[in-house]
């Protein structure tokens, strides 16, 4: 379990990932936009080519590795991302 962001990153960074990298947030224009609930989620933002930032749920493997909680770029607001965490929080099924 990751108490910050930055746990999440060492640790991708430790298992040879590049979901960190600056190129990586560079080419998809990615903000991390919340700190982590319940040890591994934790929202982003990408701009696609439609030039439209939306908001994905990721989720911190305890291995390092981040894989995409729902549909990436599913959320149209932050605010509905985080109630879907929350919802998951609550013991909700999610996505």
């Amino acid at each position: 379990m990751y108490n910050s962001i930055e746990e999440i990153k060492m640790a991708n960074i430790m298992a040879g990932g590049h979901f960190f990298s600056h190129n990586t947030i560079k080419f998809f224009d990615s903000i991390v936009e919340s700190g982590v609930y319940l040890g591994c989620y934790f929202v982003t933002s990408e701009k696609g080519p439609d030039e439209i930032r939306k908001f994905t749920i990721r989720k911190a493997l305890p291995d390092g590795d981040i894989v995409d909680h729902g549909k990436s770029q599913g959320y149209l607001k932050k605010a509905d991302a985080i109630a879907e965490i929350k919802r998951i929080e609550k013991g909700g099924l999610g996505l």
